[in-house]
């Protein structure tokens, strides 16, 4: 279900995208906050999944989860919140 299609340099993909006329990061809540894709690029307005966490058996979390996709996710989403808090923690204390 997930593996790399491929690799690419930042350097030909800013290049790529900058041909597209059409290719532009949209904001659902803000139409004015519409960029080009390389400036959302820029500043990171990417989002990803956490899909692996160390533990003893060296799974992933669709296998550790694995009920339902959205328990995974969840669990993704849940695991993101603890490592940012965990940042919080450490930076702040």
């Amino acid at each position: 279900l997930r593996r790399p299609v491929g690799t690419f340099k930042y350097k030909d993909l800013v290049a790529y995208l900058d041909t597209q006329l059409g290719a532009m990061w949209f904001n659902v809540k803000n139409n004015a906050g519409n960029i080009k894709m390389t400036d959302a690029i820029a500043l990171r307005k990417f989002d990803s999944r956490i899909v692996k966490i160390d533990n003893p058996t060296n799974s992933n979390l669709e296998d550790i989860y694995k009920k339902t996709p959205q328990a995974s996710l969840q669990a993704s989403k849940d695991w993101e919140e603890y490592f940012i808090e965990l940042n919080w923690f450490l930076w702040e204390h």
